[in-house]
């Protein structure tokens, strides 16, 4: 057999291919600038492998009707055209006829093919199929019982196809039978299974980790485009039936290992597909284990309206991520952390939190130590779960995993920014600290020392001046010229206490002025009270019992006392006459 690789670069050679292909069995063109009819190959008997990928090449599908292809790559091209016409109603399955029959895989993904994909039922050979990116549609009817034996791999991703059953065809498949009928189960021999209608959650996934190199503003900014777009489109997806109806139809393939369904508008409780209970071969079969429940090694749901899951049906992996709110029984999060089966919740909530929060009680769930997720937005951190299980612990238990971060405060993830003039400076605050008086903070404080002073400083958590300066009239004056002496923080000009040979004018002023000579530092020692023997202001007079001498306050004794200094002293009413006859005394000094 012979085979030819070309890669042409312009219609001129279309001619030369064509003529070509007529003794050639394998032809492959990948040349983005090749162009031209897929008619050119319509009498080509010996073509048995025709790849086309990613070429300019356009006209009909049906142009190819009549070859004895067993491999088709026309992936990218400009083709149009129906699978029915392709197909054809009938297969003539004489040796005689050249037929699509032996057809084995068939690559039509981002062309422009329409129809509905039952036609395919006819091509029993088929082994691949990837109808990604069409407009073809469609659901599966119980035609397919017994039909495609040898089909592994079906890619209908981002297709108009609808694919699980509904009506009387939905019931004939979930009609099950384990022995007699064993070759009519549906698509008993696919592995693999795509009908995803969202690329978005992987995008999201690439692009995220990526941004972590750029600034925050622009990383928020990006997901929110990337949650816009999963909420407008992944949830719109063609399918729009329940878990079940998708499941249960293919619950007798023994080979399925991928099931690929993300953003495909699946809705309700995923059924149980162990131990459970069936109708198998007319009759009620208890605690009966489908065979697709030991092959499914990967069920991706994602982006869907998943309300339920109590079994776990796959063997490695399950993804149910932005499935809005879900009710997860907790027997299936123990199988999965025990099983070492990964569970991706991730952007789901948990209706049954208070269930979940018992596994980490009873230590079935781990947490790390740790509040390593951080959400800057929300004002929350949290700690995540260790294991096959992964959550966004502020939807799946808030107020288990999450708490507030510092500039915050609430319960769980749902916190507020502190106000101004407040703040809150460790994790978990239920309520902000007040700043101290005489002092401001914008809102979203993180420590006191935010809290800025009108005056002065923070001292030990009040505003006060610095030392060698005191609050006077609101602001914090130098005590040199106050002459003060203020060597502690927090000093008023009011309360401090004068220099030496200072003193105030009235018991509470700000300012201590100089006292009078001679003598002045034994009139204003530097204290709040004058010298022994002084008072009046200034420290200017002479207190009871002294007498001036000298520009000085001395304390008399009786030897001393004057005639004047009795009449003086009567005069003024102030003098003693029967303390410590004090007055027989002076009688008896004077006379």
């Amino acid at each position: 057999m012979t085979r030819y690789h070309y890669r042409l670069h312009s219609n001129i050679f279309i001619y030369i291919y064509q003529k070509l292909a007529l003794r050639c069995a394998e032809v492959k063109l990948t040349s983005p600038n090749l162009t031209g009819d897929i008619k050119a190959f319509q009498e080509t008997p010996h073509l048995r492998l025709l790849s086309l990928h990613g070429t300019r090449i356009h006209g009909n599908l049906s142009a190819l009707a009549n070859l004895s292809l067993r491999y088709l790559d026309l992936s990218g091209t400009a083709v149009t055209g129906s699978l029915k016409d392709f197909v054809g109603e009938t297969v003539a399955f004489s040796f005689l006829v050249q037929t699509l029959d032996g057809l084995r895989h068939l690559l039509l993904s981002r062309t422009k093919v329409t129809g509905d994909f039952n036609a395919l039922t006819v091509l029993r050979k088929l082994i691949a199929v990837d109808l990604s990116h069409t407009a073809v549609a469609g659901r599966i009817t119980s035609k397919w019982r017994g039909k495609l034996r040898h089909l592994e791999i079906l890619k209908l991703q981002n297709t108009s196809v609808q694919f699980a059953p509904q009506g009387e065809e939905l019931q004939k498949l979930k009609v099950h039978s384990r022995y007699t009928l064993k070759d009519e189960r549906v698509l008993r021999w696919l592995k693999e299974l795509d009908l995803s209608n969202c690329t978005f959650a992987k995008n999201k996934m690439r692009a995220s980790n990526v941004l972590v190199l750029y600034p925050i503003f622009w990383r928020l900014f990006v997901q929110f485009l990337f949650t816009f777009s999963l909420a407008r489109f992944c949830h719109s997806g063609p399918i729009n039936s329940p878990v079940e109806d998708l499941l249960l139809p293919l619950a007798m393939s023994g080979q399925l290992t991928s099931i690929q369904a993300g953003g495909t508008g699946i809705y309700g409780e995923i059924p149980k597909l162990t131990d459970t209970e069936a109708r198998i071969d007319g009759e009620n079969v208890s605690n009966f284990t489908f065979p697709l429940a030991k092959s499914l090694v990967t069920l991706d749901l994602s982006a869907n309206n998943v309300t339920g899951v109590h079994g776990l049906p796959v063997q490695g992996r399950m993804l149910l991520r932005e499935n809005h709110q879900l009710n997860v029984d907790v027997k299936v999060l123990t199988e999965a952390l025990g099983k070492q089966v990964f569970l991706d919740l991730s952007g789901t909530a948990l209706s049954n939190q208070d269930e979940a929060a018992e596994l980490l009680k009873e230590g079935v769930m781990k947490t790390t130590h740790m509040h390593a997720f951080r959400d800057e937005t929300a004002g929350h951190a949290c700690k995540d779960v260790i294991g096959t299980l992964k959550v966004t612990p502020s939807k799946f238990l808030p107020q288990e995993l999450c708490k507030c971060l510092p500039g915050w405060f609430g319960s769980g993830a749902t916190c507020e920014m502190c106000p101004s003039n407040k703040f809150s400076d460790d994790l978990g605050f239920d309520t902000c600290k007040s700043c101290p008086a005489n002092s401001t903070a914008p809102a979203g404080s993180t420590k006191m020392s935010d809290c800025k002073c009108k005056f002065g400083d923070l001292h030990e958590g009040i505003c006060a001046c610095d030392t060698h300066h005191a609050l006077q009239k609101g602001d914090c004056a130098l005590c040199t010229k106050l002459h003060q002496q203020c060597e502690t923080p927090g000093s008023l000009a009011s309360t401090a206490v004068p220099d030496m040979d200072y003193t105030r004018l009235e018991p509470s002023a700000d300012e201590a002025h100089k006292c009078l000579p001679p003598a002045a530092s034994d009139r204003c020692p530097g204290s709040h009270q004058c010298g022994p023997g002084y008072n009046g202001t200034l420290c200017s007079s002479c207190a009871d019992g002294f007498w001036a001498t000298r520009g000085k306050c001395e304390q008399l004794g009786v030897e001393v006392f004057s005639f004047q200094y009795v009449c003086f002293r009567m005069l003024q009413g102030t003098f003693d006459f029967g303390i410590d006859g004090k007055l027989l005394n002076l009688v008896r000094f004077l006379f």
